[in-house]
């Protein structure tokens, strides 16, 4: 949560193209309402179908592994082609991978994290983890705004505020959440405690709906199947 709300903070400033005429400062295009578009589409189209996988399997953990593992190699390819200038289907593209990869799992991982802090209530657990993933974005747009170098190669550059390279700061970014999803795939294990709670409930009232006395027409189509 903390890698895409830094993601989305800065990706006017990251996709910024200095035009060394000094005459006009240019946005890829002006493409980044839309490719944040593309990135919630995508994100939502894969959240659906994540949903539904994870709701027939119950497979939490490894569709977050997944996910972030995928995440990471979009995000490094991000950060390499947002410093190519006019190549603006190139970066579409990732930025649909960030979306279909990352903003997919959201959904997924809230669940996953009520699962593992059961019985905690579900905005209470939900609640400190966007908390914490606000907080965290904080720090990383500061972080990352103080990596960027100034570009030396468009010294008449108009722009307003600095011409910066932010090369070093995506690639930053993308290890520090290879660093974390690592992390996560090789020691995050967890039991469902929710799912667990669940199925013991019904288990033990089971045997209660046995033990309650037949009804007047389940007795009578008892007699009559005897009868018979």
């Amino acid at each position: 949560m903390a890698t895409f709300s830094a993601f989305n903070t800065l990706l006017d400033q990251v996709l910024r193209e200095p035009d060394l005429s000094g005459s006009v400062c240019r946005l890829c295009a002006g493409l980044c309402w839309p490719l944040r578009g593309v990135v919630i589409l995508f994100g939502v189209l894969g959240a659906a179908a994540l949903s539904f996988y994870v709701d027939r399997t119950k497979r939490f953990t490894e569709v977050v592994k997944a996910s972030m593992v995928l995440t990471a190699l979009a995000l490094i390819a991000f950060s390499l082609v947002s410093q190519l200038q006019q190549q603006r289907a190139v970066v579409a593209v990732v930025c649909s991978l960030l979306g279909l990869f990352g903003n997919s799992a959201y959904p997924v991982a809230m669940e996953l994290c009520v699962e593992c802090s059961y019985p905690v209530g579900e905005a209470t657990s939900t609640g400190i983890i966007v908390m914490s993933g606000q907080v965290q974005g904080v720090l990383y747009v500061v972080l990352l705004q103080a990596l960027t170098t100034r570009i030396t190669e468009a010294p008449l550059s108009t722009c307003q505020g600095d011409d910066l390279s932010w090369t070093v700061s995506m690639l930053v970014l993308a290890g520090l959440f290879c660093l974390f999803a690592c992390c996560f795939v090789v020691f995050f294990h967890t039991p469902y405690r929710r799912v667990e709670a669940e199925e013991e409930d019904a288990s033990s009232s089971s045997p209660l709906l046995a033990d309650q006395p037949l009804n007047r027409d389940q007795t009578l189509n008892r007699d009559q199947t005897h009868s018979s």
